[in-house]
């Protein structure tokens, strides 16, 4: 174990300054010809901070640093229950408002994998909002707009998606149902013009009411 190989009497801010090192992606000789190197040997010392003075100095340094070394391994949701822990037991640090951001990043990574339903992005899209309107004047505002702009291009996608297929199926109401969705709830989206276009279509066949 890591915390073996500290010497006795170093202080929470030595561990963490290890840790730091090993972040960095830096080898280190702590006890005679022991190196150690490598995330993982950063986790240990991150949770071996956060276990031991959890609300010292270090405390929610530790617990952020902990989220962005899963981020680095795509842990996505271990980091996003770090980064979390950073809102709900640091609010006041300064650290909050980019751990709230990694959050929101967390929840668009897993958003993205196949195994994932759309109820993963809207949760996603709920975070980044919650940032935006929170944090107007942040650095990483743009990022999230960007990142939401993003995914309400997907949920316009899967409308689209719906449409259609109503659509070949000849089930016009219901189509119209859906590009009328996507003009309601993502009129920014590049579908949006696209859903304008096809309802007046289905309008100038007669196969829509006006």
């Amino acid at each position: 174990k890591l915390t073996y190989l500290m010497r006795k009497g170093d202080t929470v801010e030595r561990e963490f300054l290890v840790g730091e090192q090993l972040f960095q992606g830096e080898r280190l000789r702590l006890v005679g010809p022991i190196k150690l190197a490598g995330l993982d040997k950063a986790i240990e010392i991150y949770e071996h901070v956060v276990q031991h003075a959890p609300y010292g100095a270090y405390g929610p340094k530790a617990r952020l640093r902990l989220g962005e070394c899963f981020l680095r391994e795509r842990r996505y949701e271990e980091a996003q229950r770090a980064f979390q822990r950073v809102v709900d037991d640091y609010p006041t640090s300064p650290l909050v408002e980019e751990a709230k951001f990694r959050v929101a990043f967390c929840a668009r990574q897993l958003s993205l994998r196949p195994s994932y339903d759309q109820s993963a992005t809207d949760e996603a899209i709920e975070w980044y909002e919650s940032f935006i309107g929170t944090h107007p004047e942040s650095d990483l505002t743009p990022q999230a707009k960007e990142s939401l702009r993003q995914l309400q291009e997907i949920k316009a996608e899967g409308l689209a998606k719906i449409a259609r297929f109503y659509e070949k199926q000849r089930k016009f109401p219901s189509a119209a149902f859906y590009y009328r969705e996507i003009l309601k709830l993502y009129p920014e989206s590049s579908l949006a013009a696209q859903a304008v276009a096809q309802l007046k279509e289905m309008e100038e066949r007669g196969v829509l009411e006006k």
